[in-house]
């Protein structure tokens, strides 16, 4: 009966542990840059295109935070499809009550999800210069998660948020903008680790019956 709980309760922690790494979140980019530059002609929507790699989940939308010490302004964001439709749009808060994620400060939004091989945007409204961002060129080990690929840098001039379609080129920048995402695991590989699970929570029941 022993051996029987043990490969009972293994098969539990793996189903479990698999499912919670499938619902990490991790950010959208990371770079090293801790601080930025000012803009200096807002307002702007300001933000990037990515197309997703794999299915996957946005759970929330981030602004950087220049010297991670608290932003001065509260900032919308929003996240588009690639024809415009607003699917997710959250307000990331002044000062430090937003959770800080390395350099970014998130507003958690209903899961939205990213279909593989879709492109969206990203972006947060800029209506001061009050808080510094990265500009074209200046991103310091710029990497995308996997999950995504990088598309260019987007802008949308005026002073309510708007889907940045105007290009600012293919350097990473405008951040600005970020978010956390997470995989989404394949209903067959869940329903596996179920399955294999169900043989060993039978054996424990029917070993206690005898």
């Amino acid at each position: 009966m022993f051996k029987v709980r043990i490969t009972t309760m293994m098969g539990l922690a793996l189903v479990l542990g698999l499912a919670g790494a499938a619902r990490a979140q991790s950010p959208a980019v990371t770079i090293d840059d801790l601080t930025g530059l000012s803009l200096g002609n807002p307002p702007f929507t300001l933000g990037f295109s990515f197309t997703a790699n794999v299915d996957a989940k946005v759970t929330a939308l981030g602004i950087f935070d220049d010297r991670q010490d608290g932003l001065v302004d509260r900032y919308e964001m929003g996240l588009w499809d690639s024809v415009g439709n607003l699917m997710a749009t959250t307000i990331v808060a002044s000062g430090t009550s937003s959770p800080l994620t390395n350099q970014w400060r998130y507003s958690s939004i209903s899961a939205v999800l990213l279909s593989a091989g879709a492109q969206y945007a990203v972006g947060g409204l800029y209506t001061t210069g009050n808080d510094p961002l990265i500009f074209p060129g200046l991103a310091t080990n710029f990497a995308a998660n996997p999950m995504i690929t990088f598309g260019e840098s987007r802008f949308a001039p005026g002073g309510a948020l708007a889907n940045p379609t105007s290009t600012g080129g293919s350097d990473p920048s405008y951040f600005g903008a970020n978010m956390l995402i997470s995989a989404v695991p394949e209903p067959g590989s869940m329903a596996l680790l179920a399955g294999m699970l169900i043989p060993g929570a039978v054996l424990v029941y029917r070993r206690r019956k005898r």
